[in-house]
């Protein structure tokens, strides 16, 4: 997990989330909901996976947020580590730089057994907003998690104004997942006081099914104790679930020799 971004004024992009005591795999808003955290090999909660025709239950949004992290490199401007999921037969890496003022995350999944699944992805940073804040998604049409009889519409839940999309224009107690297609040439954003843009490339995974998850939370969700935040999520498949992406045609299917690779680039731009 990445804990803190700063940006070039010194803003911390991450948003700060809740304290988290005690972790539960299968809860994870016990993860403190802060943080930056690959999801794999699926978001929501409750998936069951048929893996060599055994049945392996995985945790909420993934298994990489709680598993065990090794080391194997650290430079002053890098580090790259490891992780294994035993039950999926998986070798997960994941390395974090900067290169020529950018952040760069690259992520890797390779199987070590024979026994391929299918599955989603996605890399999903909880990022601080304010009232400041916007995010320009152009025109596009987008599909809702949870899906409705009538598909709630980006334009119902966030309101444009000349392309830009001002966080303070979304309702308050709005807590939604969107899911768009990855646009070309990236993402551009504004929060705590600076402009990004977020890019990303696969390699391994059919590039139609490539998408932009937003999990647009303000003052939504968790019950009780809610938080302020947006998740801008570069995704593989267009649902939460293995088995809605499937039905979409979007789930990918992990495969033996054949490694799932991303990279992802968060780039400040003067403006």
């Amino acid at each position: 997990m990445i804990t803190s971004v700063r940006a070039p004024n010194g803003r911390e992009l991450m948003a700060a989330g809740h304290p988290a005591p005690a972790m539960d795999p299968h809860d994870f808003p016990t993860s403190g909901l802060t943080g930056w955290h690959d999801c794999f090999p699926t978001i929501a909660a409750g998936e069951v996976l048929d893996v060599g025709g055994r049945r392996v239950a995985v945790g909420d949004h993934g298994d990489l947020w709680h598993c065990s992290w090794t080391i194997e490199e650290q430079r002053p401007d890098s580090l790259r580590m490891s992780c294994r999921l035993p039950e999926l037969g998986v070798r997960a890496e994941r390395s974090v730089s900067w290169e020529g003022g950018s952040l760069v995350v690259e992520s890797a999944y390779r199987l070590e057994r024979p026994s391929g699944f299918p599955f989603v992805w996605a890399s999903h940073p909880l990022f601080e907003v304010d009232e400041e804040s916007w995010i320009d998604l152009g025109d596009q049409e987008s599909r809702s998690w949870p899906r409705s009889p009538n598909g709630m519409r980006l334009g119902e839940t966030w309101p444009a104004i000349g392309g830009r999309r001002y966080w303070r224009d979304v309702p308050m107690g709005t807590a939604r997942k969107l899911f768009l297609a990855w646009p070309d040439g990236g993402v551009q954003f504004f929060t705590v006081g600076q402009l990004w843009r977020m890019d990303a490339t696969f390699d391994g995974a059919a590039p139609t099914t490539a998408r932009l998850g937003l999990w647009i939370n303000r003052g939504g969700f968790p019950a009780g104790e809610p938080l302020s935040h947006l998740a801008i999520e570069p995704t593989l498949g267009d649902a939460d679930t293995i088995s809605a992406a499937a039905a979409g045609g979007t789930a990918q299917t992990l495969e033996f020799g054949r490694a799932l690779r991303v990279r992802i680039i968060l780039e400040p731009l003067m403006g």
